[in-house]
Parts: C-alpha cells; structure tokens; sequence
C-alpha cells in the first residue's frame, strides 16, 4: 500500500475564506498586468492576512499590502521558486498552504510517563496516568525548482465553506489539491506556519494510493533539516519532525 504524505495549515476549520478570483486576466510576465497589483472580485480579499502570500495555480504570489478589498497590492510573482504562469479571468485565488509531500518514510513515536516505585525487598509498583506524547517523522525528497506543470495530489477536502456552512467549491476549487511544493516552501512552512487551534492548526494526513485518508494528525514542527549533495544540486534530502495530537481516523 503505497501513502501520500499530506501537510496542511488550514486543518479542520471549515468555515473561512481565504479565497476569492482573479479579476481580469494575469500574463505570465514579472508583474502579469500593468503593475504590480492584482484584483480579485466575487469575494472580497478581507479574510487574507494584510501581508503574505497567495496561490493561484500552483503559483505562489507574495503581497504587501491589501489596496482596498478588491485588490493585492506590491506583488511578487513566482516567489519560492514557483513559475510564474498565465491565469485567466475569474481563476481561482486561495490563501491556504495544501502540500503534497514526496515522502520516503512516515514514523510514529509515542512516548508515556509511568512512573515505578521501588519498596525493599518487594516488586515495586506502577502507577501510570495515561499521559502520551506522540512524535512523528516524515523524511524523502523535495525539489528545488517547481515542474513546468505543478504536480498535486488529490486529497481530502479542506476549508471548502463559507460562514453559513455552505459548499463553495466554485472559488476554491483548490479545496482538494495537494501541490508538491519546492524546498523554500517547505522551509517557509516550517519557519512560518505556527500551530493555533481557530486559526492555523497544522495537519498531516496520511492516505492511501487510492485516495482514502489512513489517519490525519494535529501537528506542530518541531524541527527540519534539509541536505543538498553534489551532483544532486537540483533536489533536496529532507526530515521534518513534529510533535502531535492523538491520532484521528479517518
């Protein structure tokens, strides 16, 4: 049975919106229109965080500042090394980071805290509180450079509603994709996504070849490291660790 390591920051929050669409077209050159604004219509952008990033397609877009709520202001296209591309009009916009990790080994480490009194000449005594502390390690290979064609993986659906509860899966079709992200996006996961339960709870998800969900854990980075070797300049060896929740079924 073949697993598909999937991270995301959006968790099991339903009710956001952190999407909206292109409003008019964006060419695939430094700017994409005839400056570095990017407006978006049919949602308005005011869930998005006043600065930060923004994918469309695959491509990750950084913003400054949000000029009014239709629109994204001081624009950096194709940042983390992801291509700059061509969209259409109405394209969709999300604000959500859903990684598809090309993973070579998945590992789950529980560590409890029974504690043994010792009485002389006697079997000493256990007492245990059910305490656990769950551990997992995810290593494997992430690239350097995005593929001319971003590659995803399909996965369960995440943050798809709007405040009433309803599916809104016209502006977010992302809501289900999973892009293998580069080496700097990975990192800037790692050194920019910090766990909260309303807003950011970190997810790994582990699924089957097929598509159906093993297990998904609440998760928090606990550390990651990333080797280059020569002759291999063009991908990297990664190991994430994190700290975690009990598991969730599927």
């Amino acid at each position: 049975m073949a697993l598909s390591i999937l991270l995301t920051d959006i968790g099991s929050i339903v009710n956001q919106a952190k999407h909206t669409q292109l409003d008019g077209t964006l060419a695939a050159d430094a700017n994409g229109t005839t400056s570095d604004d990017i407006d978006v219509d049919t949602v308005s952008n005011a869930a998005f965080p006043a600065s930060g990033s923004i994918f469309i397609d695959g491509e990750e877009i950084s913003y400054a500042s949000k000029g009014d709520t239709g629109e994204f202001t001081t624009c950096v296209r194709g940042i983390n090394n992801t291509n700059i591309k061509a969209h259409t009009n109405n394209t969709a916009i999300t604000g959500i980071r859903r990684y598809a990790l090309k993973a070579d080994s998945f590992g789950v480490s529980i560590t409890k805290t029974p504690i043994q009194i010792p009485f002389p000449q006697n079997s000493p005594e256990i007492i245990e509180l059910g305490m656990f502390r769950p551990n997992i390690t995810v290593s494997g290979t992430v690239d350097r450079d995005q593929a001319d064609t971003p590659e995803f993986v399909t996965g369960p659906s995440k943050g798809f509603f709007d405040g009433s509860g309803s599916a809104i899966t016209d502006l977010d079709p992302y809501h289900n994709i999973y892009y293998v992200p580069t080496q700097k996006q990975l990192e800037s996961f790692v050194t920019g996504s910090v766990y909260d339960d309303g807003i950011t709870p970190l997810q790994l998800i582990v699924q089957t070849s097929a598509g159906t969900t093993y297990a998904t854990y609440d998760v928090a980075v606990s550390q990651a490291r990333f080797d280059l070797a020569p002759g291999t300049e063009d991908r990297f060896q990664f190991s994430l660790s994190f700290v975690a929740k009990d598991r969730q079924e599927s």
